[in-house]
């Protein structure tokens, strides 16, 4: 609901913050793969403190996702629908 608008914007600025956002997401997404295969019940038990740590992480990583998105992407698309 959010990139395809943005990602077609007529304005290049728009476009090209969607694509880099865009861009960004794969490795997020693949960071988010390696850690939910990672671990399990048995890993978590057997490293606990790594468990932490590296879900502290991924967890910051997320989170400055959702925080730049909410601050970058959003007020880009109220500008494109407004000017709609």
């Amino acid at each position: 609901m959010l990139y395809p608008p943005l990602l077609s914007s007529p304005d290049a600025t728009v476009a090209a913050t969607a694509r880099k956002f865009v861009d960004e997401m794969g490795g997020l997404a693949k960071a988010f793969s390696a850690y939910i295969e990672r671990w399990d019940a048995l890993s978590i038990e057997a490293d606990w403190p790594g468990y932490q740590q590296e879900s502290r992480g991924i967890i910051e990583a997320l989170t400055n996702r959702i925080v730049r998105e909410n601050r970058e992407l959003y007020p880009l698309l109220d500008r494109i629908q407004r000017a709609a």
